[in-house]
């Protein structure tokens, strides 16, 4: 028995594969549609209009031939359209929801889809936010000011913000949500207001709003000699022979740019020190008489920032390496 060989074990047959899955002739030319419409949207996408329309065409015969031959009933449609919301119900809270179905419906073969109604929709509300950033955009940005506007651009203002806003804006409660989403303040948008009910009541349009000088306006014209004349103020460069060209505006008639030639000066001191010289000057006593004629009230003196706006551009302050003392100014005269 024990030179008997052992029987070897039985090979089992392998199994047969597993037959493909049948693919429905319905998902075939759903796969198949999807490509399509894919393929439009990339063309759209490049700018290829004109190839773009002839494919969508193609698709619309294409499927207005096939529903001739097998129309599906009310009810497929509606039990596809059940299954759809179910599965988008199945996904979670409100906010998961909502995103799946803004990411289903930004799809590019969804969006060639949706019927025209809804397309409109979708494009007019991208307008719509469009127009409103680009509104927010030209408060902040555009029309931003340093300092009081003057008359052109308040009005400008003014206008892009009345055209905008309703007249019973604060009845309605929309005030605040109003300011936020276009970047005014509150004076601002009461004044839009104001003038859009103005504008209606009249029906002629917009009416130019006009406002008063400030009480403190000053005239210049002391400060600007103060600069040249006064020797606490500045002194020649006498190191420098060169001039500086001071610009005066355009021409009123040639509209061509006039400017002067200026000997190029030192600034004396700190701006500090040179506004304590102007004040102590006649220059200063010049613009408090000047500005109580022009206003009727008690006049002022300027100060320390309307004095260094009038500063000319021929006069430039010492560098770290050269001297302010009275000894190398004598030197330099």
């Amino acid at each position: 028995d024990d030179d008997v060989a052992a029987t070897p074990p039985l090979e089992q047959p392998e199994p047969a594969p597993a037959p493909a899955p049948r693919v429905q002739p319905r998902e075939r030319a759903g796969r198949a549609l999807r490509v399509q419409i894919r393929e439009a949207h990339r063309l759209l996408r490049l700018g290829k209009n004109t190839e773009a329309a002839a494919a969508l065409d193609r698709l619309e015969a294409e499927g207005a031939s096939a529903d001739a031959k097998k129309h599906a009933g009310d009810s497929v449609i509606t039990r596809r359209a059940k299954e759809i919301r179910d599965l988008v119900f199945k996904q979670g809270h409100l906010g998961t929801t909502r995103r799946i179905v803004e990411e289903f419906l930004d799809a590019p073969e969804m969006k060639l889809l949706l019927p025209a109604h809804l397309q409109q929709t979708s494009k007019d509300a991208e307008t719509a936010r469009l127009m409103l950033e680009q509104g927010k955009s030209f408060v902040k940005r555009l029309m931003k000011a340093k300092g009081r506007r003057n008359d052109l651009e308040r009005n400008v203002l003014l206008g892009a913000v009345a055209a905008l806003c309703p007249v019973d804006l604060f009845e309605l409660k929309r005030g605040r949500s109003f300011m936020r989403a276009m970047g005014t303040t509150w004076a601002v948008t009461s004044q839009a207001v104001k003038a859009r009910q103005e504008a209606e009541d009249r029906g002629k349009g917009w009416k130019r709003v006009d406002t008063k000088g400030h009480y403190d306006k000053v005239d210049i014209a002391p400060m600007v000699r103060f600069w040249h004349e006064s020797a606490e103020a500045s002194s020649y460069d006498n190191d420098n022979k060169r001039h500086a060209n001071v610009f005066l505006g355009p021409h009123p008639e040639t509209k061509e740019e006039m400017y002067e030639k200026h000997p190029l000066r030192y600034q004396n001191g700190t701006n500090e020190q040179v506004h304590e010289a102007f004040t102590r000057s006649s220059y200063a006593q010049q613009c408090k008489e000047i500005s109580a004629k022009t206003t009727g009230k008690e006049g002022i003196i300027p100060g320390l920032t309307s004095l260094i706006n009038t500063r000319c551009a021929c006069i430039k302050k010492r560098g770290v390496g050269e001297c302010d003392c009275s000894i190398c100014k004598t030197i330099h005269r």
